[in-house]
């Protein structure tokens, strides 16, 4: 690998590293502000459990897929890997909320939330590739394109406008204004927290 080349993964990789981490709080502050304090508890709450489950879903494949350099496992072995541990990452986070929660409707919106974390474990195997084809770049250049043509500080699709979806007390100017967003009236309500409506949100 060339030293431009090294360069290149440095600064692209540094780079979309510190705006996916720095979206979290973006995304906390717009809910919180938003929503109120109880809605950006469950948001907070929501993504710790999503990113402990991470560590499942990502299993330190990388650590192997990378130092593969004499291919002696190809692509779809570790795309098929990652497959599994995300099928368990997903399967822990429902089980663990439903045990730890139960079946009220605030446990519906931090799975959906934490399992927003399933992207980015299930996505980390494509920029291994492009690492270990020395393109480390590339994976980092595609998280920074889609910040900036969808605008989203939401990782792999669009938090913010997840966000709207579940908290309707969101200002106009965020996809669709107040109970604004795809979900119709009744799947709204499903996602409200019941301690907005209590203190007036």
């Amino acid at each position: 690998m060339s030293a431009s080349q090294l360069s290149r993964d440095y600064f692209w990789n540094t780079a979309s590293s510190l705006i996916s981490s720095f979206s979290i709080v973006i995304m906390l502050a717009v809910v919180t502000h938003s929503a109120g304090v109880a809605a950006g508890g469950v948001f907070s709450l929501a993504i710790a459990i999503g990113q402990q489950w991470q560590t499942l879903g990502m299993y330190e494949v990388r650590t192997f897929h990378v130092t593969d350099v004499r291919r002696e496992f190809d692509f779809p072995i570790y795309l098929a890997t990652r497959i599994l541990t995300v099928a368990a990452m997903i399967a822990g986070i429902v089980i663990y909320s439903l045990f730890s929660g139960g079946l009220s409707t605030s446990v519906g919106l931090v799975i959906a939330i934490a399992l927003l974390r399933v992207f980015d474990a299930y996505e980390d195997v494509f920029y291994s590739e492009f690492q270990r084809e020395g393109r480390l770049d590339l994976g980092a250049r595609a998280i920074l394109a889609y910040f900036h043509h969808h605008g989203g500080f939401l990782p792999a699709g669009g938090a913010n406008r997840f966000a709207v979806y579940c908290f309707p007390s969101f200002p106009s100017g965020f996809s669709g204004g107040p109970g604004g967003g795809l979900l119709p009236r009744g799947a709204r309500q499903f996602w409200y927290h019941p301690q907005l409506e209590l203190d007036g949100y």
